[in-house]
């Protein structure tokens, strides 16, 4: 009889040990998951802040261009955003500005390359900057992801990460590949007074600009 009971207290003490490995390596699986979570978090975040930091440099030296380009007498207004001789940002004798290409993980996955590149415009309003009856000169970049366009906003004027971008007047094409006509002249809080700003468009995309002339 005592041998039984030994034997049934084994049983129980080999059963518990068994119980507590399974809790144990419950707990660690846990662990595990949610520390890869939060790395590839951290991941995502520190390639966002890369890539909206490399995005406000080459939008800086394309203002830097400008400056240069107007320091050597060019006209604001007959300034092209190409190669071409005596007027081109980025014709290769004067070196005002060289092309850019941005990261292409600051694209929107559902984006197109088309929209994904810098563009020019001289059709954009802007309150509070020059004349709001007169167009700004800027660049710009399309389908951008959200996370970049709220990175950028966050860089540039300490926005908070979740605050929604501010909306636009016009669609992305109207900023990117069929520059038209947009009036940001409306008082808007967040948008005016800016001379860099990422923005939703009219059609729910992102759009990164800096103006280059002030009208």
């Amino acid at each position: 009889m005592k041998r039984s009971n030994f034997k049934s207290k084994q049983a129980g003490f080999m059963n518990a040990l068994i119980m507590f490995g399974i809790a144990l390596i419950v707990a660690m699986m846990g662990a595990w998951a949610v520390a890869n979570r939060s790395s590839n978090t951290n991941s995502s975040t520190e390639q966002n802040k890369m890539s909206a930091s490399v995005i406000l440099k080459e939008a800086s030296d394309f203002r830097d261009g400008f400056a240069r380009a107007l320091s050597d007498g060019i006209s604001p207004s007959t300034i092209t955003f190409d190669m071409t001789a005596g007027t081109g940002l980025l014709q290769p004798s004067k070196g005002y500005a060289s092309p850019q290409t941005a990261p292409i993980r600051a694209m929107d996955a559902a984006g197109t390359a088309a929209n994904f590149v810098w563009n020019y415009t001289k059709l954009v309003k802007i309150k509070d900057i020059g004349a709001d009856t007169s167009n700004d000169y800027m660049v710009t970049l399309g389908d951008l992801s959200l996370e970049v366009c709220q990175r950028l906003n966050n860089m540039l004027y300490n926005t908070d990460m979740a605050t929604v971008p501010v909306t636009g007047v016009g669609t992305l094409a109207d900023y990117t590949t069929t520059p038209a006509a947009v009036d940001l002249t409306t008082s808007v809080a967040g948008r005016d007074g800016k001379t860099d700003l990422c923005v939703k468009t009219s059609d729910g995309k992102y759009v990164y600009y800096k103006v280059m002339v002030e009208n």
